[in-house]
């Protein structure tokens, strides 16, 4: 008797802890939407209303849902509490298909775990369905070809950008060019516009200012070398018009010896200063005071001499000229007169 009693009471106690947990815990799944076109998207959710007693796990899925039903993006749950002891958890996914035909979602499992007591069971959901259709035909109508892509027109916005890439294309292949034939024929990549003033009057004028700086005096050997060999070379470049900046010693005197070849010893005297001025600059030879001030006097030596004549031809001169060579020609004439008498 007594052990039918403990059947009834242990019947009665499941009876109300699975009312109980029924009541504290429903799970759910469907779609937004049950008829679609091929490579429609829709929404597939799962969602669970439990209390704070239970954990529920829901279904996991990585690339579809069940087959052919592939997953888009997968959202993360969300949860929306409905009181103080019980909330809702949703899992929502993305998903499409691009073959037609009936899709069953059968029931999903979601695991329950009572936190208190340890007991875990599982709840299914109710099963949905979808149902992909193709894109109707109308058999009414003839078959024509494939429409070609249609041509936007060409804007100036558009067009812009290569337009100035072309030439700049255009600039550098000409720069490259003209560059190439300047160094052909040995002449300087970017002339030095002629001054105003004659060559000669800016180099001697930079000569004294060099003498006034006392540079050598001061011990400053490589930085008096290179002013002096500087005026040189810029005085050749704006007087003789060859590229005396951009030669080496040996270059500058011997397109200097083409110009001037009748001074055998100014030539020899521009040979010394170049290769005196290489000497402190790269040698580091420390010439005496009466080499240094030798150097300066070779330098204002090579100037001074190769300044150009400036021819004056006046009308007065031209004039007196020919009178002269008439008064000749007159004395000339005479004489043979007399000759002949």
């Amino acid at each position: 008797m007594n052990f039918k009693r403990l059947n009834i009471i242990i019947a009665i106690f499941l009876s109300i802890s699975s009312q109980l947990y029924c009541q504290e815990v429903s799970v759910y799944a469907g779609c937004d939407s049950n008829t679609l076109l091929i490579g429609d998207q829709f929404k597939v959710f799962f969602e669970a209303v439990q209390g704070q007693n239970y954990e529920v796990n829901m279904p996991v899925f990585k690339d579809s849902i069940i087959n052919k039903i592939e997953i888009i993006e997968a959202k993360k749950p969300d949860t929306t509490y409905i009181s103080n002891n019980v909330f809702k958890v949703r899992q929502e996914y993305t998903v499409t298909s691009f073959d037609t035909g009936f899709y069953l979602f059968r029931a999903f499992p979601f695991v329950v775990k009572n936190k208190f007591s340890g007991t875990v069971d599982t709840i299914y959901s109710q099963p949905f369905y979808a149902n992909f259709f193709s894109i109707p035909i109308d058999t009414t109508k003839g078959i024509f070809d494939v429409k070609k892509p249609l041509e936007a027109p060409l804007i100036f916005k558009e067009v812009f950008p290569y337009i100035i890439y072309s030439m700049l294309a255009v600039l550098a292949i000409l720069a490259v060019i003209y560059i190439i034939r300047k160094r052909k024929k040995n002449e300087p990549v970017f002339s030095r516009p002629k001054p105003k003033i004659p060559p000669h009057v800016i180099a001697l004028d930079e000569l004294e200012k060099l003498k006034s700086e006392k540079l050598w005096q001061q011990g400053l050997l490589k930085e008096y070398y290179s002013r002096l060999t500087d005026i040189i070379r810029i005085y050749f470049e704006n007087r003789f018009n060859f590229p005396a900046m951009e030669q080496i010693s040996d270059e500058i005197v011997e397109s200097f010896g083409k110009i001037w070849k009748n001074d055998q010893e100014l030539i020899d005297e521009l040979k010394e200063l170049l290769e005196t001025a290489d000497y402190v600059k790269f040698a580091k030879m420390q010439p005496l005071p009466d080499e240094n001030e030798n150097m300066f006097k070779i330098a204002w030596k090579i100037i001074k001499t190769t300044i150009p004549v400036v021819e004056i031809n006046t009308a007065e001169n031209n004039e007196a000229a020919l009178a002269e060579k008439t008064i000749e020609n007159a004395e000339n004439i005479i004489n043979e007169k007399t000759e002949e008498k």
